[in-house]
């Protein structure tokens, strides 16, 4: 399922592919929901990019993002994967391809000036 069609379905009463009737969740229980997934796997997360996830409109979260320097999209980018997939997760999408241009270990190796600007 694509982020489209996920995010349609949050303003549907009934699943666009098998026209079936779907329990309601407020932006509240995708929260928690994606919460709680976050806290059992004891890694770090975005509570920040959660909330605005779970109760901001899609052209906020853009802005939300931007608002964060390289450093920091550097620093945080795994806690920042992780609040995107619980997030997704609980919308129902199961799989997530993601296309990297360069990895680096986050956690065991400091970013040059040079890697942040490229």
């Amino acid at each position: 399922m694509d982020l489209r069609l996920a995010l349609t379905i949050l303003e549907e009463e009934t699943c666009p592919v098998c026209k079936k009737p779907f329990p309601r969740r407020t932006s509240e229980d995708i929260y928690e929901a994606a919460e709680m997934r976050m806290r059992k796997s004891g890694e770090g997360w975005s509570p920040g990019l959660l909330r605005y996830l779970s109760f901001y409109e899609p052209k906020d979260w853009i802005e939300y993002l931007e608002s964060f320097s390289q450093w920091h999209k550097v620093r945080y980018g795994r806690e920042m994967l992780r609040a995107w997939v619980a997030f997704l997760m609980e919308l129902g999408i199961e799989r997530l391809l993601a296309l990297v241009q360069r990895i680096i270990d986050f956690d065991t190796s400091f970013a040059s000036t040079e890697m942040l600007r490229n």
